[in-house]
């Protein structure tokens, strides 16, 4: 598979909770000459300062502001550490 090119412009069409779907464009990862869709990988949702819910398959973008997840999860939840991997980037649990 040819590897993944970036792309200035692509569709995203994020729903917001009082509007409904908003019409916008995202900067990420494609493959290029394919009809794949965008790829979130771990450097455009973290720029961006989101959230994944990889139960219903959606990601929160926070925007400005702190917050505390903690408080946000069902009681007993527990949390794995991840770390980025140096070579790959990709999301690994620590040794």
């Amino acid at each position: 598979m040819p590897p993944a090119k970036p792309t200035n412009k692509a569709p995203a069409g994020p729903t917001e909770p009082d509007a409904g779907v908003t019409n916008g464009t995202t900067k990420v990862p494609t493959v290029f000459d394919s009809d794949l869709p965008g790829l979130f990988g771990l450097k455009t949702p973290r720029k961006n300062r989101a959230v994944l819910d990889l139960s219903d398959l959606r990601m929160y973008f926070l925007g400005p502001g702190d917050y505390d997840l903690s408080k946000a999860v069902p009681p007993r939840a527990r949390t794995q550490t991840s770390v980025s991997s140096p070579l790959s980037g990709h999301m690994v649990a620590p040794c």
